[in-house]
């Protein structure tokens, strides 16, 4: 019997080192889209400032973490009104951050984005 408890509790430390929120110093960097689609989006986080490069455009977003909501905040670099909010996890131990909502979906089933660090 002990064994059994030792062994759930070394899975659930385990789970929970892996799957996060992350501080800010953890997203500086670019991050590529993991996707079977030819073209992959990359976000680049600098300080306070994001890049959304997509195959049409670049996105300029201000973004800051909600640790409380488990939340990352974009608000456009130009002034404007528009924010929107993502519920965000970062996996260490595979280098992965994923991010509910990044793209146009419907409420009940947000969508998915995993990307990896380069």
């Amino acid at each position: 019997m002990k064994k059994i408890i030792l062994i759930s509790i070394s899975l659930l430390f385990t789970f929970i080192s892996c799957e996060k929120f992350p501080k800010e110093k953890d997203l500086i960097g670019s991050w590529i889209e993991q996707t079977d689609n030819v073209f992959k989006a990359k976000l680049t986080f600098e300080e306070e400032i994001v890049y959304h490069f997509r195959p049409t455009s670049i996105d300029t977003f201000f973004y800051w973490l909600d640790k409380k909501q488990e939340s990352l905040y974009f608000a456009p670099k130009k002034y404007s009104e528009d924010k929107s909010f993502h519920k965000i996890s970062l996996n260490k131990k595979k280098n992965e951050l994923t991010i509910w909502g990044l793209y146009i979906s419907i409420p009940e089933k947000p969508s998915e984005t995993v990307l990896k660090k380069e």
